[in-house]
């Protein structure tokens, strides 16, 4: 947990997201298959995006569903992970 001192000596910002579907997906038909989770506390963000691959039998694939649950998951367990009270920053990374 942070104390006062190093709450003020945070660097706030605001996270923005979005995704928008390809020219070439719009023009064939094809949905948007790219996904992103955000995880935000006022000592940790965790942001994770993934890029579904547009192949496909016919065109038909469910790559925005293994993208969303990819997305999900990754971040989901990263928080876990850096929130973890036994948590170390690896060697030559700066702790926040």
């Amino acid at each position: 947990m942070l104390d006062s001192s190093e709450t003020e000596a945070r660097v706030s910002f605001a996270l923005a997201s979005g995704t928008t579907i390809g020219y070439d997906h719009s023009r064939t038909g094809r949905n948007n298959q790219d996904a992103y989770k955000i995880i935000q506390t006022p000592e940790v963000t965790v942001a994770v995006v993934c890029d579904g691959c547009s192949s496909g039998v016919n065109g038909v694939s469910h790559n925005e569903l293994g993208a969303w649950i990819g997305a999900c998951a990754v971040a989901e367990e990263t928080y876990r992970i850096v929130t973890s009270p036994s948590w170390e920053w690896p060697a030559g990374f700066a702790a926040p």
